[in-house]
């Protein structure tokens, strides 16, 4: 066996980390409990008893998720111990599944590898290890919620790595871009840099905006509902759209946590993502209101149409993002100053 298990004391962040289970839980038994009530008083007395049934099941179902989310934690918390698995890495895994419609949107799930022991873990901590490395992974006993990982030996790989002369500024990282001997139209270097308190505002604005956008969408479907509910034609089919809101409804409050969880692992780690590259292709828009984008090192980017008239293909372009968000941050070309993200 390539791991080891043990039991060993949690720690008060810990205790802090498994709290935060239980507010998530209670707000979606909130939000759930009331679109219940509803879909349950519309359908009463409507000759609705099967879909009154299958209601009956759904809050059996979202009821068993909130307990065994409570319950989880709270063992973790009383037991006072979670589980330490201590081994060396010897695969990383990066999956990306992509939602069909019209707004895409990319779900990201991190993994690792002790042999062919496969444990999933928060993108916060992905990028703190390689493979090779030696390290002590916690996380809770019942609830598997991840609580650290510690790097306890580095693999001569990453040692050798950890050793390499780290460009200091851009230029430098430019200059080690140029000195490859072979590049390509399509190629990058991506590279770690200090967050500023610029970068934090920027990330913050990207964060209160998708956050936002989500209350939106809460809002938009409550009023659906309500305007619906006074109408005589609906009766108990108003039940159908309540439920495809619940299910809505429990994606964008995992989104929003998901916002704030990826803002507090960027500020966290102190480190940018900066990727240099060169242009392979460029694009404008026009219909409602123009919009203009680039694509360099398989990234495309929204960029403003001053930037957009001084890139052409090839010419090198810098991009800055959040490390574990991946949210944008700005982008530089040539001497050019730093261009924040709209």
């Amino acid at each position: 066996m390539s791991y080891e298990e043990k039991l060993i004391a949690l720690t008060s962040e810990d205790r802090k980390k498994l709290s935060k289970n239980f507010a998530g839980a209670g707000i979606f038994a909130v939000f759930s409990g009331v679109v219940f009530y509803f879909m349950l008083t519309l359908t009463d007395g409507q000759g609705a008893d099967f879909f009154q049934y299958v209601i009956y099941g759904f809050i059996v179902f979202f009821a068993g998720i909130v307990l065994f989310l409570v319950i989880s934690s709270l063992l973790d918390i009383q037991s006072g111990n979670k589980l330490s698995i201590v081994g060396v890495v010897t695969d990383k895994e990066v999956h990306r599944s992509r939602s069909s419609g019209k707004n895409k949107t990319t779900k990201v799930t991190y993994y690792l590898y002790f042999g062919d022991k496969k444990m999933r873990i928060d993108g916060r901590y992905y990028h703190g290890f390689n493979v090779g490395d030696k390290v002590d992974f916690h996380k809770g006993k019942h609830s598997g919620t991840t609580l650290g990982i510690t790097v306890l030996e580095r693999s001569g790989k990453a040692l050798a790595d950890a050793a390499e002369t780290k460009p200091k500024s851009i230029s430098d990282l430019a200059d080690s871009f140029r000195n490859k001997s072979v590049q390509s139209d399509s190629s990058a270097q991506i590279k770690q840099f200090p967050l500023t308190q610029e970068d934090i505002k920027i990330l913050l604005k990207t964060r209160n905006s998708k956050v936002f956008s989500n209350v939106l969408m809460i809002f938009f479907f409550g009023a659906f509902l309500l305007g619906t509910s006074f109408g005589a034609l609906f009766e108990w089919f108003f039940a159908i759209p309540a439920f495809i809101f619940l299910i809505v409804e429990f994606f964008i409050i995992k989104a929003i946590f998901k916002c704030f969880s990826k803002f507090s692992s960027d500020k966290a780690s102190q480190e940018k993502a900066v990727t240099i590259a060169k242009i392979t292709n460029k694009e404008r828009s026009s219909g409602r209101g123009q919009a203009f984008s680039v694509t360099a090192g398989g990234q495309t980017i929204q960029v403003t149409g001053a930037a957009y008239n001084e890139m052409d293909p090839g010419e090198e372009v810098f991009i800055f993002r959040g490390k574990t968000s991946n949210w944008l941050i700005g982008y530089q070309i040539k001497e050019k100053g730093f261009i924040p993200a709209k």
